[in-house]
């Protein structure tokens, strides 16, 4: 016989944790209001005004003029300043050749460049090397951090509006 005071097993227990999937189960919801919510307020939002119509688009002549134009107001107070001045000259004078003579300036070196405008019948060698040397000049500066003056910026800015304004004539004859 058993003692009073013993007692048999205790029957086993589940896990004292509770399940993760009513935890799940109110995290969609949850989510799947909320998206409702965003979606019946973004269908009571006024629509966007209408936006002016686009402005006639300039030629590219106009483009490179008007963005020469700008660096001869940049300010060159600092060597990085300088820098980017002649980054901006010389990508704007890329874009210009490129439209114009139908040459990829934006993607090759000076070098390729020259080589390439040489065989345009319609710009003279005199071009050519101007082109040449305000793009070496530029090169100088951006990547080989030769110094330059303000006075000589300027001339390189000036230098680039006399180019793509003599280009101009030049352009429309080899385009035709």
């Amino acid at each position: 016989m058993t003692a009073p005071d013993i007692r048999g097993l205790k029957p086993l227990l589940g896990p004292t944790s509770d399940p993760f999937w009513p935890w799940l189960v109110a995290l969609g919801a949850a989510a799947l209001l909320g998206g409702l919510w965003a979606w019946r307020r973004a269908q009571r939002l006024p629509a966007p005004p209408r936006s002016a119509p686009p402005s006639p688009r300039r030629s590219d002549y106009e483009e490179a003029l008007l963005g020469l134009a700008e660096l001869a107001g940049f300010e060159v107070f600092d060597p990085p300043a300088v820098r980017r001045l002649h980054f901006e000259l010389s990508e704007r004078l890329r874009t210009w050749v490129e439209a114009c003579f139908g040459v990829n300036a934006t993607d090759l070196t000076t070098e390729e460049i020259v080589v390439r405008l040489a065989a345009v019948r319609s710009l003279p060698r005199a071009r050519t090397e101007e082109l040449a040397n305000l793009l070496q000049a530029a090169d100088g500066v951006k990547f080989a951090a030769e110094p330059a003056s303000e006075a000589a910026c300027r001339a390189r800015v000036a230098s680039a509006i006399a180019f793509v304004e003599a280009t101009r004539g030049e352009a429309l004859e080899a385009a035709a």
